[in-house]
């Protein structure tokens, strides 16, 4: 589900297809929030199924710089970088700087098997820092952006949801100007966007569409919440049972208790999509 798909799911689900009511502006803003909220309340153990794999990176004095990841995140690198897997070892944990400090002043070693990162400035720092590292990112849900002027960000996702005569992106990567174009951006600045045509950013970074449907779920209920509409507890219900079907059917370990591999029930069925975090 695209941000545009979800924006258009809202206007039916609110009986307000034509945003007489609930505006582009509100629903965008409500969809963000209910990111927000839903990303909260899922378990520990469901965020790392919301991960993805960053390429292994070189290690310079321990740490590595943020500038040399190809993932931008939310948040930043301290925000974004989930779990740092020293290359053939095991996975290292987070700890805070204060943390490092102690472990420091106590004379603490730490193994490849009990490997601790942490964060200062742009920098993270991997101990022990002997190996080069894979990189593990949160999906950390897109802020839906919708705009209707300014510049552009080569090789991201847009819609057009919205063309008026007048604008031409077709110098950003846009096949024909017209409403429901979807383009990658190859560009910064369009020819033309001085007649407020709206682009929306076209992309989530979370793994489920079950994510997704709980995020609608809970814009709806937002929504209605503006307006003192009953359905708010209805649609907020809903997005409480899909959270719900997360955090129960993921289960927090595999038989073989491995560190990084999680699947889904009792048996191998799985019902949604899984990470494959190994190389």
């Amino acid at each position: 589900m695209t941000p545009s798909e979800m924006l258009t799911l809202l206007g039916y689900r609110l009986e307000d297809p034509q945003g007489d009511v609930y505006t582009t502006a509100l629903k965008v803003l409500m969809i963000n929030r209910a990111q927000a909220r839903v990303y909260t309340e899922l378990n520990e153990h469901v965020v790392p199924e919301l991960m993805e794999k960053e390429a292994a990176v070189s290690l310079t004095s321990g740490a590595f710089d943020q500038t040399g990841l190809t993932y931008t995140l939310l948040g930043g690198i301290s925000g974004g970088v989930d779990s740092i897997r020293l290359v053939d070892y095991d996975f290292t944990h987070k700890i805070s700087l204060d943390e490092w400090r102690e472990s420091v002043s106590r004379s603490i070693t730490y193994t490849s098997s009990s490997g601790k990162h942490y964060f200062l400035g742009s920098k993270c720092y991997v101990l022990p820092d002997d190996y080069d590292v894979d990189v593990y990112y949160k999906r950390q849900p897109v802020q839906v952006s919708v705009s209707t002027s300014g510049t552009l960000v080569v090789g991201q996702d847009y819609i057009i949801t919205t063309f008026v005569a007048g604008d031409d992106f077709a110098n950003v990567g846009v096949a024909s100007n017209a409403t429901g174009v979807v383009f990658t951006a190859t560009g910064t600045t369009p020819t033309t966007w001085s007649n407020a045509s709206t682009l929306t950013v076209n992309a989530f970074t979370v793994a489920s569409e079950l994510v997704l449907d709980a995020v609608a779920y809970m814009a709806e209920s937002l929504c209605w919440h503006v307006n003192n509409d009953s359905r708010e507890g209805s649609a907020l219900e809903q997005a409480a049972s899909l959270i719900e079907t997360l955090n129960t059917t993921i289960t927090a370990t595999d038989a073989n208790d491995n560190d990084d591999e999680y699947y889904y029930g009792s048996d191998s069925d799985y019902i949604l999509p899984i990470s494959t975090w190994e190389s």
